[in-house]
């Protein structure tokens, strides 16, 4: 295959943006996609746009920047983000002290957030809201329809699945199943769960928290049917989080069920059944069926930070992995598709660049997001 300037390994919503970055800075760029565009992680992303939880402030200073990129897309795009906040509602014991906490620092920081009264929040949702409960506003926060970004980004996609990268004096060499090679000036691993063996194949090293059952790594999405829902914000009750979704239906989460979740095994049929009676009790005006529960694969860097940046110094290959993936791919792209052209290194990224772990060896475990507000 013929060379080019970029070869971006992975169509997800951050491989697609920055190809679209760099091909406005006129560069020549080759997207390989193993499947279809974003049909990986970013799939299986309840796709909430916020630094909400995001610890400590150079991480939420991070995800700040991305959340005002997402609003530049807001104006243009209004089909592809939706800005219309995120009502939380804690009854129970444990979630009224993670919202008091989670809200009182943000407040703190200055982010949009505030205390509101039941009556209030009876106001933006159909959710029935106890006199007694405590409920937070985030006005500032909202929802993106990944699928939707990626077709406006209208991404000129090769498919080909990427074995392995070799760095060479004169660039980076793209090894692809089928025997062929792409050659380039620089490669990004935009992998998503497959990045982890490919840094490793260049040289560098960029672990993942392990994929086993029960961790970080997995968790449940679930798409429900509830006809006339009337959801139309980001809403998170002690034991559901729920957004609207696409044609109508809704994006459910309950994290406290995620202990099952392995993408490599069908759910367990208790899984939906539960969903669909929570669902129930939350929205009794509706008749929720449970259309599909997807198991997805978090792509959570090892020491739980994002990374971006060449994989070495000097390197030819970079690499890009975080948690956070929606709500930072829009900043990102621009950031590392400028540092790609020649541009100047962003100081907001120099805790996160992907060669700290050729200093660091062993990791501590991430606890797995389970109680409401954990995530």
């Amino acid at each position: 295959m013929a060379g080019t300037d970029v070869v971006i390994v992975g169509a997800g919503v951050v491989g697609t943006a920055l190809a679209a970055a760099l091909r406005r800075r006129g560069r020549s760029v080759t997207l390989l996609e193993a499947g279809e565009p974003g049909g990986g992680t970013s799939a299986t992303s309840f796709a909430w746009i916020n630094s909400h939880k995001k610890t400590p402030l150079d991480y939420h200073a991070l995800n700040l920047r991305g959340v005002e990129a997402w609003r530049r897309i807001a104006a243009e795009a209004p089909d592809a983000v939706a800005f219309t906040g995120h009502v939380s509602i804690a009854v129970g014991e444990a979630h009224r002290a993670s919202l008091t906490q989670r809200t009182e620092r943000l407040i703190g920081l200055g982010y949009e957030a505030r205390w509101a009264t039941p009556a209030e929040a009876r106001a933006r949702t159909p959710v029935p809201v106890p006199d007694d409960a405590l409920v937070a506003i985030f006005d500032g926060e909202g929802h993106a329809f990944p699928r939707r970004w990626i077709a406006r980004l209208a991404p000129a996609v090769t498919p080909a699945r990427a074995t392995r990268v070799e760095a060479h004096d004169a660039g980076a060499t793209v090894h692809l199943a089928d025997g062929g090679r792409v050659r380039a000036e620089s490669v990004v691993i935009c992998a998503g769960t497959g990045t982890a063996e490919l840094v490793a194949s260049a040289g560098g090293a960029l672990p993942l928290v392990p994929p086993v059952v029960d961790s970080p790594a997995f968790g449940y999405l679930t798409d429900v049917a509830a006809p006339g829902h009337g959801i139309t914000t980001i809403v998170k009750t002690d034991r559901l989080g729920l957004r609207p979704g696409e044609d109508g239906t809704l994006l459910v989460q309950a994290l406290d069920l995620d202990g099952t979740a392995d993408p490599r095994t069908p759910p367990p049929a208790t899984v939906a059944a539960e969903i669909e009676r929570r669902v129930a009790a939350v929205l009794p005006h509706t008749r929720p069926r449970v259309i599909a529960v997807r198991a997805g694969h978090r792509v959570i860097p090892a020491d739980g930070r994002t990374a971006a940046g060449r994989i070495a110094p000097g390197s030819p290959v970079w690499a890009i992995a975080t948690h956070s993936g929606i709500t930072l791919a829009p900043w990102l792209a621009e950031v590392i598709a400028g540092e790609l052209c020649g541009g100047p290194a962003e100081p907001l990224l120099s805790a996160f660049r992907p060669d700290r772990f050729h200093h660091t060896g062993t990791h501590d475990a991430l606890a797995a997001p389970r109680a409401p507000g954990d995530q």
